[in-house]
């Protein structure tokens, strides 16, 4: 299975929010939400050159990570009181449990 431009760009577009948010948690005192963020952002990244090792569900399990960790943003913003962000990461763990369940779909169709 073959890693397209298409796939590229999807798994560094779900890196970017989780790398932007990291170092804004661990600085509000969420640590482990904080390096959870940065974690699966570089695992996001580090899946494009080493893609061709892992198993055909790799995206699907890339945005159920993605989903639950902007979840747990949204958690950690909302009780630091927060106005807007914890609906935009509702919002965007959200739009990641659907592109999990396209890149799921997507591997169930027979070729």
């Amino acid at each position: 299975m073959e890693l397209t431009k298409k796939d590229q760009i999807q798994l560094v577009l779900g890196a970017l929010p989780l790398l932007l948010a990291g170092p804004d948690l661990i600085a509000n005192g969420n640590l482990a939400v904080g390096v959870a963020s940065l974690s699966l952002g570089i695992l996001n990244l580090l899946a494009i050159p080493m893609y061709a090792r892992f198993k055909r569900h790799t995206h699907t399990w890339l945005n159920l990570g993605n989903s639950l960790v902007a979840f747990l943003t949204a958690y950690s913003y909302y009780t630091d009181d927060k106005e807007g962000l914890p609906y935009v990461w509702v919002v965007a763990g959200l739009l990641y449990l659907f592109a999990a369940y396209k890149s799921y779909s997507k591997t169930q169709t027979p070729s």
